[in-house]
């Protein structure tokens, strides 16, 4: 099948990319960033709508969209095993794309927020130590499970609906409702998750 050998050879193509738009992510200083950037190309919005993380919004936004191409494309346009290895690989990837943007999730993920032991001073260590458990840290997980519930959406609903026509295009008369689905569903996880992101980078700049 010609389609499905392109694209096998296209999705490892489409993971460099992830990689590649990710390491600009790392480069930023994010604490730094939220709340005091307007979102790149996005600040025509009210104010509100996308969080004020300045261009890391769209260095996120641009890697949810190429995983989302590549969850679909091989799912839909790819059979057997290759299809299950390509899918798995895709989710996989998207599940860890933010420990791959962002640096500061060590310091958010760990509660530490910069604290060091000190020996003069062990009990403040641990009260301190408890104060930051008891903080939200979400956005990770919150991640996690969305991705995984819609990674598995769109391979359903791909391998059902994705269809080409005798000419190599896509029949869109039964993918549109799958492309309608997928816009609305990705872009409440991704404004659910830059906002919660913010809110932690935030905390973490109190800290």
């Amino acid at each position: 099948m010609e389609s499905s050998t392109e694209v096998t050879a296209v999705i490892p193509l489409l993971f460099l990319v992830v990689t590649q738009i990710s390491s600009a992510g790392r480069e930023m200083d994010l604490v730094e960033v939220a709340g005091d950037h307007n979102p790149f190309i996005l600040s025509f919005f009210s104010k509100g709508v996308f969080p004020n993380m300045g261009r890391f919004n769209f260095i996120h936004g641009v890697n949810v969209i190429v995983l989302v191409v590549a969850v679909v494309t091989s799912a839909g346009l790819t059979t057997g095993l290759q299809s299950r290895l390509l899918v798995a690989v895709s989710i996989t990837l998207w599940v860890v794309t933010p420990a791959l943007e962002v640096n500061e999730y060590d310091q958010i993920l760990d509660g530490f927020s910069g604290k060091e032991k000190d020996d003069q001073n062990v009990n403040d260590y641990f009260t301190d130590r408890e104060e930051d458990n008891d903080r939200s840290y979400h956005s990770f997980h919150v991640h996690v499970v969305w991705v995984f519930l819609y990674g598995v959406g769109l391979t359903v609903a791909s391998e059902r609906y994705l269809e080409l026509s005798a000419d190599g295009f896509v029949a869109w008369g039964r993918v549109w409702p799958l492309l309608v689905a997928a816009v609305v569903v990705g872009s409440a996880y991704y404004l659910v998750y830059m906002h919660l992101l913010q809110q932690e980078l935030e905390e973490l700049e109190e800290s």
